[in-house]
């Protein structure tokens, strides 16, 4: 009698995330991802050769194919009447000057731009163009979350678990640069719990997408050998990080990030306070945002979706966690409190008006790149049992397909 094979979590997350991340890409109305008419044209200018462009008042200004302003207007019109009239717009060689927002740094904006450059090389259609873009995020995202499994196999579920969240396969297939920041973050965490050398690469990378989440690699601090060459790498990206969103990080209109920064210095306890209250107050939507808010968090899913990938989560921590010491443990949880603290004093300083008491712009999926530390802190080391792999392929799969429903309709 043959003995049945399950298939390990590498396989259930690429196939599904294939399946389900290649139908958001053509299913998302088009610049329906949160601000993604920005990230699609920092894109394009990346793939025109902008790729440290001078900033000016926070904004880039690069020479683009007529087309991407084209679908851009586009945009403004209502969500699912886009298609018809974006597909009508044709290549235009013609260029026009574009004005973008510089948040990031062109890291996380790297393959999408690829897919960039090669559909105005072929001179496609900019609606193909675009969603090109989006595959090669897509791309992009699954290969590296599919990197940090195969390092650190008994975390596999995990990682498999948080990356196949409606949210987290609606951003690897948009233009948004938390696709390759979320997959760099799971990189990160699996060569840090792996004590692995390269996790210094990972820090840098990190600190170039999003330098908020720059303390996960200090989770390889509990392996013995690797702490000064960590924690000095650390430090270094996060300089780096901080040094380019000092100059290019977008405020919102009203607020005074100089002004905000000495406020905080002087009143520490307000800001503290302002933080923490935002994060008990607004738990269970940040929950809801994070598993599954589409859209301009304007798409809402069933609560029994949310309370299913939610339980989900709960069952791979419990059920399948890696085996690791109490320390790492101790440290992921520490690890994670600080990098959440860290994205609500960044959202505090550029879009919360100056000695405010509360907190302004804080999203649920602010949290998806630190969301395995969260579980691998409360996790139980434990082989997965026979019915986990059936498990997460249901839910996931019943979750995602509720979603992109969601989206067409």
């Amino acid at each position: 009698m043959l003995t049945p094979i399950r298939p390990t979590g590498l396989v259930v997350f690429v196939v599904v995330a294939a399946v389900f991340g290649v139908a958001y890409v053509f299913i998302t109305p088009l610049l329906d991802a949160p601000d993604e008419s920005a990230h699609y044209w920092r894109t394009d200018a990346l793939a025109h050769g902008a790729v440290l462009p001078k900033a000016v008042y926070q904004h880039g200004y690069t020479a683009l194919p007529g087309g991407a302003r084209e679908l851009v207007t586009i945009g403004g019109m209502p969500r699912l009447e886009r298609q018809r009239p974006a597909l009508a717009v044709s290549y235009i060689a013609e260029r026009v000057v574009i004005r973008y927002p510089l948040t990031y740094s062109p890291l996380p904006y790297a393959p999408a731009a690829i897919g960039c450059a090669a559909g105005d090389a072929l001179r496609l259609r900019p609606l193909f163009t675009f969603y090109l873009g989006r595959l090669c995020n897509l791309a992009a995202a699954i290969a590296l979350v599919g990197l940090a499994i195969r390092i650190r196999p008994d975390a596999q579920w995990i990682f498999c678990a948080c990356a196949l969240m409606p949210m987290t396969l609606f951003l690897f297939a948009s233009f948004s640069p938390d696709a390759v920041t979320i997959g760099t973050a799971f990189v990160a965490a699996a060569l840090a719990l792996a004590g692995s050398p390269w996790v210094i690469a990972a820090a840098i990378a990190l600190a170039l997408c999003k330098p908020a989440y720059v303390f996960v690699p200090l989770l390889a601090l509990a392996v013995r050998g690797r702490r000064v060459p960590i924690v000095a790498a650390v430090i270094a990206s996060a300089f780096v990080g901080a040094s380019f969103v000092k100059t290019t990080a977008f405020m919102r209109p009203g607020t005074d990030a100089h002004q905000q920064i000495a406020f905080v210095m002087h009143h520490p306890f307000i800001a503290a306070a302002a933080i923490a209250g935002d994060l008990v107050r607004r738990a269970p939507l940040y929950l809801d945002e994070m598993i599954g808010r589409l859209g301009w968090l304007t798409v809402a899913l069933p609560m029994a979706v949310i309370a299913g990938m939610a339980a989900l989560l709960v069952a791979v921590a419990w059920f399948a966690g890696p085996g690791i010491t109490r320390l790492q443990r101790l440290l992921a949880a520490l690890i994670a409190l600080a990098s959440v603290g860290v994205v609500g004093l960044s959202q505090y300083i550029v879009w919360t008006p100056v000695g405010a008491g509360t907190l302004d712009g804080v999203q649920g999926r602010y949290f998806i790149p630190i969301l395995p530390l969260i579980l691998i802190a409360v996790s139980r080391p434990a082989s997965a049992p026979r019915w986990l792999p059936s498990i997460v392929i249901a839910a996931a799969a019943i979750a995602n397909a509720a979603a992109l429903a969601a989206l067409r309709f």
